[in-house]
């Protein structure tokens, strides 16, 4: 992206972090993941020099705030279209507060350097200037929600980390992440966020954990099960740590995603057959319930390894033929009836639904549902390798 971004150092205090990060380098770090190469922080002072050796569109970034990184997304990756005579802004529905950032087209940001520059303390008092710049058209966006905040103590700071953690919630996800697991897990990620403990530990022992839960169910009796499979749930609450700390600190990696999945695929096919044997030989003493359990878990890992087949030779995870083509945002944050019931099939949902079962002793129905549904998806495959002939 061929956009300049400046960043105006106000910062009353340098050393104030905000999840982990310096105000300044939040912005750094959050710029460059949506594509700006160049992030150049800088005083009010030398901002009219920097403005008026514009050669394209111009970022400016208020120093002392953060805003939430997912709300800019759009916004700053368009910044590159901005016209030569026009500034974009962005702000909330219904409110009339902008957001920290304006994009400049390069003549405004040429005739900005004769304004009172050093009197832009907020985003309003640099709008209400530019707007009276000749031959300017200003262009508002507007984003649903997001967060945002003036960050000048450290206590403000403090609870800047935590409303960006408590915005994660809301990301794409199933019904039981986000109205059970992520209100836990976002409070033991504020306690997590300023110390050196990576997103990949918290990978490593939310793992241990799901295993220790998978030996409980392999021991069989009521106790242990119910022991291995309440593990197993917290297995699924810590695991949303690595994500959160990942995103607020701007700690993304593809290796970290990696582990992430092959972890919880393997804990994912050991429940099941971990399930089949307990049942087999502590219940029913049936050779059928391990059977559906081996089933369930090689099936289960099966389509994992699909996608990550998918994700390494394409680049992107794999999708059924009949949503192949959709964008990609469309098919996750779907609000349709079948977008929900696929969520309720996502790891946080079968492994409270494992728990439930364990305590109120339907573990054989719950085998038995995802038998089914580990049919339905080898017929899936089926159809969608030799008969539809679809891109795997």
């Amino acid at each position: 992206m061929s956009v300049q971004a400046f960043i105006l150092r106000n910062e009353p205090e340098p050393a104030l972090r905000v999840a982990g990060l310096g105000l300044v380098e939040r912005w750094q770090k959050s710029l460059a993941a949506h594509g700006v190469s160049s992030t150049t922080p800088i005083s009010a002072a030398e901002l009219p020099a920097r403005l008026a050796a514009a050669s394209g569109p111009v970022i400016i970034a208020w120093g002392d705030w953060v805003a939430e990184h997912l709300a800019l997304e759009a916004f700053v990756e368009s910044a590159g279209t901005t016209g030569e005579s026009e500034f974009r802004t962005l702000g909330v529905n219904g409110s009339r507060e902008f957001l920290p950032l304006i994009v400049l087209g390069q003549r405004v940001a040429v005739s900005a350097r004769e304004l009172d520059v050093a009197a832009w303390r907020e985003t309003a008092s640099a709008v209400a200037e530019l707007e009276g710049v000749a031959a300017t058209d200003h262009t508002h966006a507007e984003v649903p929600e997001a967060y945002c905040s003036r960050v000048t103590d450290r206590a403000q700071a403090k609870r800047a980390s935590f409303r960006l953690l408590e915005r994660l919630r809301w990301r794409p996800g199933g019904l039981v992440a986000k109205y059970l697991n992520r209100p836990i897990s976002i409070r033991l990620s504020y306690l997590l966020v300023d110390t050196r403990i990576t997103p990949n530990q918290t990978t490593l022992f939310a793992f241990l954990v799901g295993a220790i839960g998978v030996v409980f169910v392999f021991l069989g009796g009521y106790q242990n099960t119910v022991i291995g499979t309440a593990l197993m749930q917290a297995n699924s609450v810590i695991d949303g740590i690595d994500g959160e700390l990942a995103r607020v600190r701007h700690q993304n990696s593809e290796y970290g995603a990696n582990l992430d999945s092959v972890c919880d695929e393997i804990l994912n096919a050991a429940l099941l057959i971990g399930v089949g044997y307990n049942l087999t030989t502590f219940v029913h003493h049936s050779p059928l319930y391990l059977a559906l359990g081996v089933f369930s878990g090689v099936v289960s890992f099966f389509y994992a390894s699909v996608h990550w087949h998918c994700k390494w030779r394409h680049g992107l995870g794999f999708y059924w033929w009949f949503e192949a083509y959709k964008p990609r945002r469309q098919v996750q944050r779907s609000t349709s009836k079948w977008s929900y019931l696929k969520k309720l099939t996502m790891k946080e949902s079968h492994l409270l639904f494992f728990l439930l079962a364990a305590i109120f002793g339907f573990l054989e129905g719950m085998l038995w549902v995802f038998s089914a549904v580990s049919a339905l998806v080898v017929t899936l495959f089926i159809i969608h390798i030799p008969i539809k002939r679809a891109r795997w």
